[in-house]
């Protein structure tokens, strides 16, 4: 989650500085493609465009940051959302088996009810298994569940 969410940042950032990051990779592909004689060129822009971008310029490097470059950004940036820091709070619940605090009850209550189809189980037989596995943890304090797994006991 932590990293999902440093790359999150540095997505926002590149979107704030589009114009200045996307001049940089325009000038290195605009080097690669003069020295392979290559043009870049705009495509044929009409007057009623449905399947593409049609931004009215003349200037293909603003063309493409137009029409690649930042929604690109912004797909990467909202598929990153979605699918990992929407389910922050559902990782949240998670963090309680790896920390050896007391109050993570009320976390693995949640686990348990959001689970409730997936694993059959009372309330208080998963709580008792829990607490076990607290005291499993305790002296090794894992840092992934990894970890906390190859340290507990069979």
């Amino acid at each position: 989650m932590e990293l999902a969410e440093d790359v999150s940042q540095a997505t926002m950032e590149l979107r704030r500085k589009a114009e200045a990051e996307f001049k940089e990779i325009y000038t290195e592909v605009s080097r690669k493609c003069e020295t392979m004689g290559v043009a870049i060129t705009v495509p044929r822009l009409t007057k009623n465009q449905n399947h593409r971008s049609n931004f009215t310029t003349n200037s293909s490097e603003e063309y493409f940051r137009l029409s690649i470059y930042i929604p690109f950004l912004d797909s990467f940036s909202n598929q990153l959302r979605d699918r990992f820091l929407a389910h922050k709070s559902l990782v949240k619940h998670f963090s309680c088996l790896l920390s050896v605090q007391n109050d993570d009850e009320e976390n693995f209550v949640e686990l348990i009810k959001i689970y409730a189809e997936d694993i059959v189980v009372d309330e208080k037989s998963a709580k008792g298994e829990f607490l076990v596995w607290k005291q499993q943890i305790k002296n090794s304090t894992p840092k992934h569940v990894i970890d906390a797994l190859n340290n507990s006991k069979d």
